[in-house]
C-alpha cells in the first residue's frame, strides 16, 4: 500500500508551521534586521525539506540522516522563536501556538529518528521475522 506524504499529519503539521515562520520571518527583517529574518527563513524551509526527504527515502541511513536535520532545524527554530519572543515581535497567542507546533514536531521527528534507527539496527535474521509476522497479519486480516 502506498501513501502520499502530503497525507501524513507530521508532514502537513511540519509545513504549517513552516508558513508561520516564514511570516513570523518577514516581520523579523522588516522589524529588526535581516539576519535575523533570513535565519527564521532558513529553519523553516529547512525542517520542511529535511522532513519530506525523510520521509521519500526507503534507504534507512538516509531516513535518519534527514529526520536528523529536521529535528536540528525545529529546534533551532524554536530556540529562534524565543528570541523574537524576547524582542516583541509578533503576537504572543500566535507565538505560543507556534512554540506548542514547534514542540510537537520535535517529538514527532524525534519518533520518526528512533524508528529509522531502530530499524538500521536489526539484524537480518531479526528482519525476516518481522516480515514473516507482518505477512501472517496481513493473511488473517
Amino acid at each position: 500500500m502506498s501513501y502520499r506524504i502530503e497525507d501524513l499529519d507530521v508532514y502537513r503539521r511540519c509545513t504549517a508551521a513552516a508558513v508561520k515562520i516564514c511570516r513570523l520571518a518577514d516581520e523579523a527583517a522588516a522589524k529588526v534586521s535581516p539576519a535575523l529574518g533570513n535565519e527564521l527563513r532558513r529553519r523553516g524551509l529547512n525542517m520542511a525539506a529535511n522532513l519530506a526527504d525523510g520521509l521519500g527515502f526507503w534507504d534507512r541511513e538516509e531516513k535518519a540522516r534527514h529526520f536528523t536535520g529536521a529535528k536540528k532545524a525545529v529546534l533551532e527554530a524554536l530556540a529562534l522563536l524565543e528570541v523574537t519572543a524576547a524582542l516583541g515581535l509578533a503576537d504572543t497567542g500566535v507565538q505560543g501556538d507556534l512554540a506548542v507546533d514547534l514542540r510537537d514536531l520535535a517529538k514527532m521527528t524525534a519518533g520518526l529518528l528512533r524508528g529509522a534507527q531502530r530499524r538500521e539496527r536489526q539484524t537480518g535474521e531479526e528482519r525476516e521475522k518481522a516480515r514473516a509476522v507482518q505477512e501472517q497479519t496481513r493473511i488473517y486480516h
